[in-house]
């Protein structure tokens, strides 16, 4: 989650926390410590720290028992909330009121016979900062279970140093079987060191999370663990300098948590430099020789990376890549096994072994459904997605938008379900397969009322929690309800999404021509009908469509190039999903509903012939800035050589969207690479890429030298890039859209090194 939008409302997030709370496993391990057992009229007390914000208790009961708890504290701005789960983990019972110093719950009547577990927790959740002691009791019946059960693995928490201040009252209850307890371990070291540098005069931001969780950043300069963050370089533009412009994460000679660090970049700022910057992160661990990762950035983009650290003290810097474009194919092993969710809950790890959890459960029609993901230990960055019956993506979330002040928890809430059949949850993380975050997790799956579909429509329907001007009680993204007030075309492009965003649609056409919210009309006859919320003049809530079409009068053949661009959030936190649809000549070709999150790309292409057959190729979200969404990697082995002074054709195609390069380059050589198209509607790209896979530079488009003129260069141009070491390099030439671009044609590549 973006480090600046992260403050909500505490008493919301723990509304939304996850129901899943396990009852104790029983463990072999003797010395493996207890969860507290709760006894009628015994009072026990436990502490809530930074680092240790939930304890858990247990207590065994029949059926129709009734019980009261009452967790009270007197330390000063404290605030507690109590959760109870049954013994198959589904949640019974629970109090977020977070009144001063007391949460109760009353007369809660057992549904059936097992052991409970009882979790105490901080209002202010797992990155809170307000410590004290607290002190429960129960009160009530309790009778020992006619049978016995079987409980299921307790959730990672620590377990709490309870102290009895009462005498124990006789209770008919089971033994408490031994908690699972995760720690982050640590291991002697003499520093952590991470650092970021550029050279512009752009904002670029430094932000380092560790194990046990939490970060440092500008905005949180020193921590539990002992690290420091110094200086928050060009946060303001209009002192912004440039030359060496660094800021450090760094962790001072001691005992340091082991584990992944995960490390973020973030673009905020091009003050009146703007474009790509090229950047390094910079680490060392115990002073040894640094490692290093080169990258390159565009406004508002992110860059993950991860610092792992073993428990001997040996470490690895790992290269991530862009956080743009990542889509559900990534996770595929995970969602091939996918197990059925047991009583609605369920709790795992996320790690960089396994980066995602799937679970399916059984829908209805019409059904409403709530999914919560949240982490109960180390540093993970929960990531919330729901998939459809057919494998296709439904919704998804990062960072729940009535959630937390610090927490990154996800939810996706109030969602009415399209059509009956097995929904697959894929529980991950933020930046998926290249985040660096760890941890163990709790996930809960709330079903409400049925809700009657509505008819014809397809994609996602949301509930509303909250209508403050009687807007519909929900919304449907249904991409048919506005095709019949829209005029009839040859070829018809349409973009129905919710919410009060901006989302330009694009179309190029098959003379390289595109026609969009600036270019209405071209000469080709394609005209923008409706430019849904166009300079943000929506309202959040309505329905918005884009619609560009080929009169049935302007049968042009060729290749179409689609692309949809989520230019501006317009203030509107909720989520915006998009459902585009393509048909040519009568006939629907393309339906697809994606999310979209600020900034990102989605692009598919179709080629129609002259009877009105089209064939669509693949369709997915790309970033121009990152080679890392290109799978070239199987193909480097194969790739073409080139040296210094030589020009080489190539040529692109719908079947050939990429070729590939290599040279042998020293250390000191000064690159100068260019790709010209020579035929063809080509829409030029390059990338240099060094032999250890990181990208080293990329343009799109040659940077215009009359600053006055409005036209574009879509040719290709490196210039001036230093080769930092001697090795083997590779040259990777494409078009816009990269694997989803359009544009088509023949070039010449030319590798030249300037003395």
């Amino acid at each position: 989650m973006n480090k600046r939008i992260r403050l909500f409302s505490a008493l919301l997030a723990l509304l939304l926390l996850p129901v899943f709370l396990a009852s104790a496993q029983e463990g072999d391990d003797p010395e493996t410590p207890e969860a507290p057992e709760l006894r009628v009229g015994t009072l026990l007390t436990a502490e809530l720290s930074e680092e240790q914000f939930a304890q858990n208790f247990v207590f065994s009961g029949s059926a129709n028992n009734v019980i009261n708890l009452s967790a009270t504290t007197t330390s000063e701005g404290l605030t507690l909330a109590l959760l109870v789960a049954g013994p198959t983990g589904e949640l019974v019972a629970r109090n977020g009121d977070l009144n001063p110093g007391v949460a109760t719950i009353s007369g809660l009547s057992l549904p059936e016979d097992g052991q409970y577990v009882v979790t105490v927790l901080r209002g202010e959740g797992a990155s809170g900062e307000t410590e004290g002691n607290f002190s429960i009791i129960l009160t009530g019946t309790l009778t020992p279970p006619t049978t016995a059960t079987t409980p299921a693995a307790t959730p990672a928490a620590t377990t709490p140093d309870a102290t009895t201040t009462a005498a124990a009252a006789p209770a008919a209850a089971t033994t408490p079987a031994p908690v699972a307890q995760p720690t982050v371990e640590t291991v002697q070291l003499s520093g952590i060191s991470v650092g970021l540098g550029w050279t512009a005069a752009v904002n670029l931001n430094l932000e380092v999370r560790y194990p046990s969780g939490g970060a440092l950043f500008f905005d949180s300069t020193d921590s539990p663990t002992g690290g420091v963050f110094a200086a928050d370089a060009n946060g303001d533009c209009t002192t912004a300098t440039s030359g060496n412009v660094t800021e450090t994460a760094s962790w001072g000679p001691g005992a340091l948590a082991t584990g992944s660090y995960e490390i973020i970049v973030y673009y905020v700022d091009g003050c009146e430099v703007g474009g790509p910057q090229e950047f390094s992160v910079i680490a060392t661990v115990n002073n040894a020789t640094p490692q290093v990762i080169r990258g390159t950035l565009n406004p508002g983009q992110e860059y993950l990376a991860s610092l792992l650290v073993d428990n001997t003290g040996a470490w690895q810097l790992i290269n991530g890549g862009v956080n743009a474009g990542l889509n559900i194919s990534l996770l595929a092993d995970a969602i091939a096994s996918a197990t059925p969710l047991s009583g609605n809950a369920a709790q795992g790890v996320i790690n960089r072994q396994n980066p995602a959890v799937a679970y399916t459960f059984q829908g209805t029609q019409g059904e409403l459904v709530t999914i919560d993901m949240s982490r109960t230990f180390g540093s993970l960055d929960t990531f919330l997605i729901l998939l459809n019956p057919d494998g296709s993506e439904l919704i998804r979330n990062d960072d729940s938008p009535l959630a937390t002040s610090l927490r990154t928890d996800s939810t996706i809430p109030n969602v009415i379900l399209p059509t009956t059949g097995t929904y697959t949850i894929v529980a991950t993380r933020f930046g998926q397969t290249i985040g660096g975050t760890e941890g163990n997790f709790l996930l809960n799956l709330t079903r409400g009322a049925a809700t009657a579909a509505v008819p014809g429509t397809s994609g996602v329907v949301v509930a509303p929690t909250f209508d403050p001007l009687q807007l519909p009680t929900a919304i449907a993204v249904n991409p048919n309800t506005t095709t019949g007030t829209l005029p009839p075309g040859f070829i018809e492009v349409e973009l129905n999404w919710t919410g009060g965003q901006d989302l330009q649609l694009l179309v190029r056409d098959p003379r390289g021509e595109a026609v969009y919210d600036d270019e209405p009309t071209i000469q080709s006859g394609g005209i923008l009908q409706a430019d849904g919320n166009v300079g943000c003049t929506g309202f959040p809530g309505f329905p918005s469509t884009a619609y560009i079409y080929w009169p049935t009068t302007r049968q042009v053949a060729g290749i179409y190039e689609v692309e949809v661009w989520f230019q501006d959030a317009c203030n509107d936190s909720t989520l915006a999903n998009f459902n585009l649809s393509v048909r040519v000549n009568g006939q629907e070709v393309v339906s697809t509903d994606q999310p979209a999150t600020e900034n990102s790309r989605y692009m598919i292409s179709l080629e129609v012939d002259q009877q009105g057959n089209a064939d669509v190729g693949p369709g997915g979200f790309f970033d121009m800035a990152s080679a890392s969404t290109i799978n070239y990697f199987d193909r480097l082995a194969d790739a073409t050589p080139i040296t210094y002074g030589n020009t080489v054709p190539g040529n692109i195609t719908l079947d050939e969207r990429f070729q590939l390069y290599s040279f042998q380059g020293n250390a000191g050589d000064n690159i100068r690479l260019s790709m010209i198209r020579t035929g063809g509607t080509l829409d030029a790209a390059i990338y240099l890429i060094s032999a250890q896979g990181i990208q080293l530079a990329f343009n799109d488009d040659v940077p215009n030298q009359d600053p006055t003129s409005a036209t574009r260069d879509t040719n290709s141009l490196i210039d001036n890039v230093t080769l930092t070491a001697t090795g083997t390099y590779y040259i990777i030439a494409t078009h816009y859209g990269q694997e989803f671009g359009g544009t088509i044609g023949t070039y010449n590549l030319t590798l030249l090194n300037p003395q």
